[in-house]
Formats: C-alpha cells, structure tokens, sequence
C-alpha cells in the first residue's frame, strides 16, 4: 500500500489555499504520483504482486492519472494495481505467507 495522493500540476490549480498547497507538497504532506511512482520504482521486484494506491485527493487528484504514473515506474511488473477509492470498498485481498 503506498499514497499516490495528488498530481503536482492538479494541486497547483487547484481551490486550496496556498498556505494548504504548501504543506501538501512538503517533505512532511503527502506523496504526490511522481513521488509514489519513484518510490515503486526504487522498490519494485520481481515477487511484488499486488500494489494498492491509496489516499487519492478527489479534488487534486484523478485515479487513472495516479495509476498510469504508478503503471509506468512499475515497468515490466505484472503485479495486479489496485485504487483504494475515497467512495468504494476495495476488494478483499487475499494475503499469503511465505
């Protein structure tokens, strides 16, 4: 589970005020896509089979934007993307151990 929780572009247009903006993209706010898709990219291997983007920003943020910029970083990777959505349940997943 990782946070995709805002595209940079969207942020910087959207209505928050920039004093809110600010704290969003700080080192201690939230993970933009970019930051998410670096982070998975640096992480990523080969036994990775699920991968759950959570806490997207329904105002600055759109799921299939988050997921393309996640699909990307994961390259080659057939781990299965999953969108925690702010106005679904996620779909159980199953977890096994080792």
């Amino acid at each position: 589970m990782v946070e995709a929780n805002h595209d940079v572009d969207m942020l910087h247009a959207g209505p928050y005020p920039w004093s809110t903006k600010k704290r969003i993209q700080s080192d201690v706010g939230h993970l933009s896509n970019e930051a998410c898709a670096e982070l998975l990219a640096a992480t990523g291997h080969g036994g990775l089979k699920t991968v759950v983007l959570m806490h997207l920003s329904e105002t600055n943020n759109h799921p299939d934007i988050a997921a393309i910029t996640a699909r990307q970083a994961l390259g080659d990777s057939s781990a299965e993307m999953i969108l925690a959505r702010q106005d679904r349940p996620t779909p159980l997943i199953e977890i096994h151990p080792r």
